[in-house]
């Protein structure tokens, strides 16, 4: 998937990826990035947006179960199941990692630098998925490109 995104057209209870991990769990830390990030593990939680970090107290003692479900573009009410038409998303998504360790604040602000720092869990230059429903897949082009001065 590498330069590449997937599109959501309209709000839908069957358009969806479902994302198949590199590691299995369970974790009990992890990062996961998509234009934000959130990690979180026993002693450190924060989000980061747009490569500011923001800390969070309000995650403690998460686990991940040891095969998880991983779905882009709606919201799961159960494991794999339970897609509502309200809590579809529409848009484009790019980018998606997700790590089985707390990142470091060096190793988030180079993931927003667009430094090569890809997920062992979910690696998306190497996606394993499925989609279905409508979803389509096109280029991604970067809207603020980086001019050379």
């Amino acid at each position: 998937m590498m330069e590449k995104l997937f599109v959501f057209p309209k709000e839908s209870s069957n358009s969806y990826v479902r994302i198949y991990p590199e590691l299995q769990g369970p974790f009990v830390e992890a990062t996961v990035c998509i234009s934000i990030c959130v990690t979180w593990s026993s002693t450190a939680r924060a989000v980061w947006i747009d490569g500011k970090k923001y800390n969070n107290d309000g995650i403690l003692n998460v686990t991940i179960d040891a095969k998880p479900c991983i779905i882009i573009g709606q919201e799961q009410n159960a494991y794999d199941e339970g897609f509502k038409v309200s809590q579809s998303f529409v848009g484009e998504m790019t980018d998606v990692n997700m790590w089985d360790k707390a990142l470091t604040d060096d190793n988030v602000i180079d993931y927003f630098a667009g430094n090569e720092v890809s997920g062992n869990v979910i690696n998306w230059k190497a996606l394993n998925y499925s989609s279905y429903g409508d979803v389509t897949i096109r280029p991604y082009v970067d809207p603020y490109p980086c001019e050379p001065v």
